[in-house]
């Protein structure tokens, strides 16, 4: 098995290499203004929801266009804004404070217009927190964006994504229902079998369309015997992810459910589960439930073992959760999963 080693350690060395390095070759800030100004171009981005109209407000522009004819308040312009991963367009006509934007996939076209073009950026930051008031922008028009950023980001904290809220979820009510005590031999004179339990520290990197990042995951699960053909399982999970090296997310779920056997080797779990995601910089929040039936079921083949897991469930949204000043609705978002794995 040594004589292998020498073979082995530098491919590994150049795949780990190979992860390592490709991530600043495509990120890119979440939050990215392409904008378009008396003829020129100039490009302003971000990592923070909060500063997404300082993208195009007036010191922007002077700092971009320091050449151009730019009469603050009064030149026409137009923004083609990135809303990680979601395009949208942003535009101010001639002598006008009124902001225009339109996110085409979602159905959104909306005019914010305050008094002048500052206050119609406040209200714009503000809606996309959740907390539009004035009466050209109703409640359901911010649940429209995240829905398109449920469905086109590849870093949304809340679903859509490897790592989103809900696939965390998933992902732990998988691996709770393959863990317990049913899983292995234990004599049958025995009352019971023993409690299990598991730690996991993960840590790990992805790229994502033009986005990266890194993940830090934390897991514990502890499986009681009740009987001889039911178990209580149960898991805590934790994860911290930090998008293009700002942009800080947090998950956090817990899972509790019963396990039985059915027969040698065949055990099913039923799980429940609530999970909570939020950032302040991605400009996301929210909170979901789960139902999950696992299905596990051992195959003994001589010296050979071949185990197999099914999953079926499903998962909700649970609305009104806010976190400082975002608060956002995704209207009761549902979806059915199937999962199975040997």
């Amino acid at each position: 098995m040594n004589s292998l080693l020498p073979k082995v350690l530098p491919a590994a060395l150049v795949i780990f290499l190979s992860v390592l390095l490709s991530g600043p070759v495509v990120a890119r800030d979440l939050f990215r203004a392409v904008i378009t100004l008396d003829g020129q171009t100039g490009v302003n981005s971000t990592n923070s929801l909060s500063e997404v109209g300082e993208l195009f407000d007036e010191s922007a522009l002077l700092a971009l266009f320091p050449t151009a004819d730019y009469v603050p308040g009064f030149t026409a312009f137009e923004v083609a804004l990135d809303l990680r991963g979601v395009a949208s367009r942003v535009s101010y006509a001639e002598n006008s404070g009124d902001l225009q934007f339109e996110v085409v996939v979602a159905g959104i076209n909306l005019d914010f217009d305050a008094a002048t073009r500052d206050l119609s950026e406040e209200e714009f930051e503000d809606w996309l927190k959740g907390n539009g008031s004035q009466p050209s922008t109703s409640e359901d028009s911010v649940t429209l964006l995240l829905q398109a950023f449920v469905k086109d980001s590849p870093v949304d904290p809340i679903a859509g994504n490897p790592n989103s809220l809900q696939s965390r979820m998933f992902q732990n009510d998988f691996g709770l229902g393959s863990l317990g005590p049913f899983l292995g031999d234990f004599p049958a004179d025995a009352d019971k079998p023993s409690s299990l339990w598991k730690l996991d520290l993960d840590f790990g990197y992805f790229a994502a369309g033009p986005y990266s990042g890194e993940t830090y995951d934390f897991d514990i699960a502890f499986g009681w015997q009740l009987s001889r053909r039911l178990a209580l399982v149960t898991d805590l999970g934790m994860t911290f992810s930090v998008d293009e090296g700002e942009a800080l997310a947090g998950i956090g779920n817990f899972g509790l459910g019963l396990q039985g056997r059915i027969s040698d080797g065949w055990n099913l779990a039923l799980v429940v589960r609530g999970g909570v995601a939020g950032s302040i910089d991605v400009g996301a929040v929210g909170a979901m439930v789960s139902v999950s039936l696992v299905n596990h079921m051992r195959f003994d083949f001589s010296q050979y073992r071949l185990e197999m897991s099914n999953m079926v469930g499903v998962t909700t949204t649970i609305d009104g959760i806010e976190i400082e000043d975002i608060r956002l609705d995704y209207d009761n978002l549902t979806n059915v999963v199937l999962k199975n794995g040997f």
